[in-house]
């Protein structure tokens, strides 16, 4: 006995076939996470705030912070105690810094360029697995302002 199939058939189960290896193929990709709470990585990340600079902030006058504003500085993740390096970041011109890490207790600073300071840093805080913590930071590029 011979099986037929008739070509309206054979194209539908080939179609269906196709959109389910594709359907596959979105899971795959959508179940991944460069945050992942089985490998116990969160992030840290936030905004970098500069001043002052004369004639005000930039994003005041509706006007991007000049790129060489923030290419020097970096923010520094060291271990709990301050006195390991763990991670250099880059800031981006728009001011922002982020940084995946493994859970654990870090403390955070500033690579102190020129007169650089702030009040915001070493600051230290717990990762946990997939969570995002959010780390605003003001440096003063000012010392003459500085009063201890």
């Amino acid at each position: 006995m011979k099986l037929f199939i008739s070509p309206v058939l054979g194209i539908a189960l080939i179609v269906g076939g196709l959109g389910l290896l594709l359907f596959l193929s979105g899971c795959q990709t959508a179940t991944t996470s460069t945050t992942n709470p089985n490998i116990g990585m969160g992030v840290l990340e936030g905004k970098v705030w500069i001043g002052p600079i004369p004639g005000g902030p930039p994003e005041k006058l509706g006007l991007p912070y000049p790129p060489e504003i923030y290419q020097p500085r970096k923010i520094m993740v060291y271990d709990a105690d301050h006195s390991n390096l763990v991670k250099q970041v880059d800031i981006t011109d728009k001011g922002y810094y982020s940084v995946e890490l493994l859970a654990d207790t870090y403390t955070i600073d500033i690579n102190y360029v020129a007169n650089d300071w702030s009040n915001e840093v070493p600051r230290k805080f717990t990762i946990k697995p997939g969570i995002h913590i959010n780390a605003d930071i003001f440096i003063n590029i000012n010392a003459e302002l500085y009063i201890p």
